[in-house]
C-alpha cells in the first residue's frame, strides 16, 4: 500500500506530518508564508517599480566593456536599486554641455521655472571632485549619492518631508559631454533616473567662441596672449599624441577607429593630459561624435534609453527661445511656464572674425566627425554645419 506520510528515519526517529498538532501545523504554515513575504520584499529592493524605474532596468547590471575596474558600481549597505522618491528628482536632469552653445542662457531660462531648483549654475560633481567617491574598484554609490542628492540638493528632499511643492532639481554642467570615459558611468551609478539634455554648436565656431571668452579672461590666467591658431595647434598636438586623432589610411580605417576600446583609452590620455585650470581644448571639445559615442555606449550598458537624452541646435535655441523652451519642458514632464526673459548670458565680444584660411581647415578637420554625428542623430541634423 502507498503511503504519503511516511518520512524517512533519521538515527531511530522517525518524524511524520501527522505527528504535529493542528496548532504547530499552523505554526509552520504561517512561518513559511512570513519567509515567502520576506524573499519577494527583498526581491522588490532589488528590481525597480515599472512606474518608478522605467530607465532603471539594468541598471545593476556589472559585465560589460564599460563596467569593469572604476566604472563599477559598488553599491555598500544600499540596495542596487534603492531610492527614495525625492532622490528621483535630486536631480532630475543634466544639462551636459557643450561649453560656448548657450547652456548658461539654457540654464537661466529653466532657473526661471517655478518648479525647478538649482544649487548653482555648474556644479562640476562628476568630472574634477569625483576622486572622493572612486576607488580602483569602482564607484562608492552610497557616498556618492550622500553628497550629491542629499547635500546638493537638500531643498528638495525638505520640501518633500514637509508636504511642499515637489522640486526638480537641475545640474548644468557644460564639462560632463567632454568627459565622456568618466562621466557616464559615475553619474548611472549614482543617479540613473536623470534626463539628459545635449545643445550642440556648430564646432568651429564653439572653439573661437571659447577663444574669445577666454581671451577676456586672461587676467585670470587662462590664456598667455598667443593667438587662436597657436592654440589650435597645440591642441591638435596633444590629440595625435594621445593617438585620439591620426593620420588614417582610408574611410575603413577611420571607421574601425571609430568606437573602439583603443578610441577610449587614447581619448582617456587626451583628458589626463591637458591642465583642466588652463582650458586650452578648443578642437577635442568639438569632437561631439566621439563624446557622444561613448554616453549612448554607457546608456546601452546600463540599460537606459536613448530616448532619455534631447539633442538640440544651439541655433534652435536662440532663434526659437520660446519653442525650444517649451519643448524642453515637454521632455522633462514638467508643466509649462512662461518664460519672460530672453536675455542671452555669456554672449562674446569679438574683436576680429576668425580668418576664413582657418575655418576653412577647421571645417575640413570636423568634417568626417559631423557626418557621424548626423547618423548617429537622424535626418534633421544631416548637412547642418555645411
Amino acid at each position: 500500500m502507498r503511503t504519503f506520510n511516511k518520512a524517512p528515519e533519521r538515527n531511530g526517529f522517525r518524524f511524520s506530518w501527522l505527528m504535529l498538532s493542528r496548532t504547530g501545523r499552523l505554526m509552520v504554515l504561517f512561518g513559511s508564508l512570513l519567509l515567502c513575504v520576506y524573499l519577494l520584499n527583498e526581491a522588490g529592493n532589488a528590481y525597480p517599480k515599472e512606474q518608478s524605474y522605467i530607465s532603471l532596468r539594468a541598471w545593476n547590471r556589472t559585465t560589460s566593456p564599460l563596467m569593469h575596474g572604476k566604472h563599477t558600481c559598488i553599491f555598500r549597505d544600499v540596495p542596487p536599486m534603492a531610492a527614495e522618491e525625492w532622490q528621483l528628482r535630486a536631480p532630475y536632469f543634466v544639462v551636459l554641455g557643450v561649453q560656448k552653445s548657450g547652456t548658461r542662457s539654457l540654464g537661466s531660462y529653466l532657473m526661471s521655472h517655478p518648479d525647478i531648483y538649482v544649487p548653482r549654475p555648474e556644479i562640476h560633481f562628476f568630472d574634477g571632485k569625483f576622486d572622493n567617491y572612486t576607488t580602483e574598484e569602482g564607484v562608492l554609490v552610497k557616498e556618492a549619492r550622500e553628497k550629491y542628492s542629499q547635500e546638493m540638493f537638500k531643498p528638495i528632499y525638505e520640501a518633500s518631508v514637509e508636504g511642499k511643492v515637489q522640486y526638480y532639481g537641475m545640474d548644468s554642467t557644460p564639462a560632463y559631454v567632454f568627459y565622456s570615459d568618466r562621466v557616464p558611468s559615475r553619474l548611472f551609478c549614482v543617479a540613473p533616473w536623470v534626463k539628459l539634455i545635449l545643445l550642440l554648436r556648430n564646432p568651429v565656431d564653439r572653439a573661437y567662441s571659447q577663444y574669445i571668452m577666454q581671451k577676456v579672461e586672461r587676467s585670470k590666467g587662462f590664456l598667455d596672449g598667443k593667438s587662436f591658431e597657436h592654440y589650435v595647434e597645440e591642441d591638435m598636438s596633444k590629440l595625435k599624441a594621445a593617438g585620439a586623432i591620426r593620420e588614417w589610411k582610408d574611410e575603413d580605417d577611420f571607421r574601425s577607429f571609430s568606437g573602439s576600446q583603443e578610441e577610449m583609452i587614447a581619448w582617456e590620455t587626451y583628458v589626463d593630459s591637458v591642465d583642466s585650470h588652463v582650458d586650452k581644448r578648443y578642437i577635442g571639445r568639438g569632437l561631439y561624435a566621439l563624446q557622444l559615442r561613448h554616453w549612448f555606449n554607457a546608456m546601452d550598458t546600463f540599460g537606459k534609453p536613448r530616448s532619455d537624452l534631447l539633442v538640440l541646435h544651439s541655433d534652435d535655441m536662440k532663434d526659437n527661445t520660446g519653442q525650444m523652451y517649451r519643448k524642453i519642458l515637454k521632455f522633462l514632464g514638467i508643466r509649462e511656464g512662461e518664460l519672460t526673459n530672453y536675455s542671452i548670458h555669456h554672449k562674446g565680444q569679438y574683436d576680429a572674425p576668425l580668418s576664413s584660411e582657418m575655418r576653412s581647415r577647421l571645417e575640413a578637420f570636423y568634417e568626417p566627425y559631423n557626418r557621424q554625428l548626423y547618423d548617429m542623430l537622424g535626418s534633421e541634423w544631416e548637412g547642418v554645419w555645411g
